[in-house]
Formats: structure tokens, C-alpha cells, sequence
């Protein structure tokens, strides 16, 4: 079911090397590499379901046109077969590393209806091509750190050439900001899941100090939190992956669990 970027199918593998292609006759010199994150490169990436996480780094800021080129060539290659993430960044806004790093330019298919009228000459004052759609990324240091620990350079550079070590309490202020807000008593199983996946893998994590793909937390932690919060795991995992079995519970278990995991990473609700 799941698989890593040396192990996914030849059409994947052919859409990342259309990204980069692609890049690179539209940017040329300006464009120092492109890195994969994610799924893909935990070994946890599902053909049906998961995106294709980038992130590629620029010598020098782009222009309109260039901006407007890369999302119309984004948009082409979307979903060809699986959808697609890229973000953009200005090699100056790692180095020296500051936190939060700032983004330059950001696709992803929730924006598809944007990049299309974009595409058209419409909306061009948009914020997602000002150039700093997100001025302040706080995900781009998880994603860093993700690249760092087992990201694979698909263009350019090997990424201890471009990227820094993301300080741990950056690292950690990306994963756990926002925390103590996640909606997990949501009646929508999608949206309870992902955030007790994220919840299992942020936990994990302050156990392991390693970067786990949620199925593998979730799994883990199954392995050391208390009964009780067996079924919320195993519900969250059947929901997102049809993995072990769907299980019942309730809100208030599901904000029992919440309060359970914030305890334990010291992240004060």
C-alpha cells in the first residue's frame, strides 16, 4: 500500500522529473535545487491519496511573469497522476536561518481555481503572487528538518549545500503551534483523524526525536499510550488508511486524549 520515492511507480517518478524539468527551463541558473519532503520520502506515500511535497530553492527573488509561468506549468502537471505541493524559496531567507523563514511562492491544488485564472491573465495582483504569499512560513522549518533528516534532492545541489540545521525549538514551535486548538472532537472523520494523527506524530516524536510518517506513530503509540485511547488510534487509522478496524468512542474520550498527549509533550493547552 505505501511506498517510497526509490519503490513508487515509474509515473510518479516521471511527474517529479516533469516538475523539475519544468523549473528549470522556466527559471534556469536562478533555480539552486529541488527537494523532496513528506510522504514520499518516509516511505509512506500513497498513490490514491498523497501528495507530492517540494520545495525548491531560488538565488534570487522571481518575477510576476516567471511566477505566473510556474504556477500555469504547476497546473499542468497536477494530478498527472497524483496532486502537487511546491513552495519556493529565496536562498537569503535560510541563510542565515531565521524562524519563521519566509515563503516566495506556493501551489498546491487547493489554489487550482486561482492558478487557472491566473493562467488567463486574471487576478494578477493576488497575494499568491506577490512573491511572499506566506511572509512567515512556520511549516517550512518541519519540512527543512524532514529534507535534512532523509529529503532527496530530485535538481541542483545536494541540500546540505543550501539548507541549515533547523534548531529544535524552532522545529518543535512548527509542530506544536496551534496544538491545544485541534478540533479532534469533529464529527467529520477526515478532519478528527488527520488531527489525531498529528497528535500521535508529534508525540512520537518528542519520544524518538525522529521524524515518523503518521501511520507509523499512530502505530507506535498504540504500543504505549494506555488502553483507553486504543480506539481513537485505530479509528483515525482506518479512516485514513483503512488500516486495523473502525472502533467507537466519543468526544469526550477524543478530548480526553487530546489533553492526555498535551500533557505528555508539555505543550500547556
Amino acid at each position: 500500500m505505501f511506498c517510497g520515492y526509490e519503490t513508487c511507480p515509474a509515473e510518479v517518478k516521471q511527474q517529479i522529473q516533469n516538475v523539475a524539468g519544468g523549473l528549470s527551463a522556466l527559471l534556469g541558473t536562478n533555480l539552486l535545487g529541488l527537494y523532496l519532503h513528506g510522504s514520499l520520502v518516509l516511505g509512506a506515500f500513497d498513490v490514491n491519496s498523497s501528495d507530492i511535497d517540494m520545495i525548491g530553492v531560488v538565488e534570487h527573488s522571481t518575477s510576476l511573469a516567471e511566477r505566473v509561468a510556474v504556477g500555469s506549468l504547476l497546473l499542468s502537471i497536477d494530478h498527472k497522476p497524483c496532486p502537487i505541493e511546491v513552495k519556493l524559496i529565496i536562498k537569503e531567507g535560510l541563510i542565515p536561518w531565521h524562524f519563521p523563514p519566509p515563503c516566495h511562492f506556493f501551489y498546491s491544488e487547493y489554489w487550482t481555481w486561482l492558478y487557472q485564472r491566473f493562467a488567463s491573465g486574471e487576478d494578477l495582483s493576488h497575494i499568491l503572487l506577490s512573491g511572499h504569499p506566506d511572509e512567515y512560513d512556520r511549516d517550512l522549518a518541519a519540512e527543512i528538518k524532514l529534507i535534512n533528516q532523509c529529503g532527496v534532492c530530485v535538481y541542483g545541489l545536494p541540500a546540505p549545500e543550501l539548507f541549515p540545521d533547523v534548531p529544535e525549538e524552532d522545529y518543535w514551535d512548527a509542530i506544536s503551534d496551534g496544538i491545544d486548538d485541534f478540533y479532534v472532537e469533529s464529527d467529520n472523520p477526515s478532519q478528527s483523524s488527520f488531527l489525531i494523527l498529528t497528535l500521535c506524530r508529534t508525540f512520537m516524536y518528542r519520544q524518538t526525536g525522529v521524524i515518523l510518517s503518521k501511520h507509523v506513530a499512530a502505530s507506535r503509540a498504540l504500543e504505549i499510550l494506555p488502553d483507553k485511547y486504543h480506539p481513537i488510534i485505530s479509528n483515525a487509522l482506518y479512516n485514513k488508511y483503512g488500516l486495523g478496524r473502525k472502533a467507537a468512542y466519543t468526544a469526550e474520550d477524543a478530548l480526553s486524549f487530546k489533553s492526555y498527549i498535551i500533557e505528555r509533550i508539555e505543550v500547556q493547552p
